[in-house]
């Protein structure tokens, strides 16, 4: 129930979270950077509050969640797509 309340206060207020997940702490700048960034991905005219985790588990890369909307930057990601595309390449 909280977090519907949540979701209703953020339609409202125009406003929304997006969390960005890194392997490592970022830096104050890459932070900055990211923060600046991100809003060309969020609903027009919506600002965005931006939290920064991390998880090891990421290996690398970024991932980026914003509403219902992951964008996959992790390597992880970019290594299942380049088997992926080796294995095609085969058949």
């Amino acid at each position: 129930m909280a977090s519907k309340a949540g979701e209703l206060r953020a339609v409202s207020s125009k406003s929304t979270d997006a969390t960005v997940t890194s392997a490592v702490p970022l830096s104050k700048e890459q932070q900055a950077t990211l923060t600046k960034a991100l809003p060309a991905y969020a609903p027009s005219g919506t600002s965005l509050n931006v939290n920064f985790t991390v998880d090891p588990a990421v290996l690398g890369g970024l991932l980026v969640s914003i509403r219902n909307t992951t964008i996959d930057l992790t390597a992880t990601s970019r290594l299942v797509d380049v088997v992926a595309g080796s294995r095609a390449q085969l058949h």
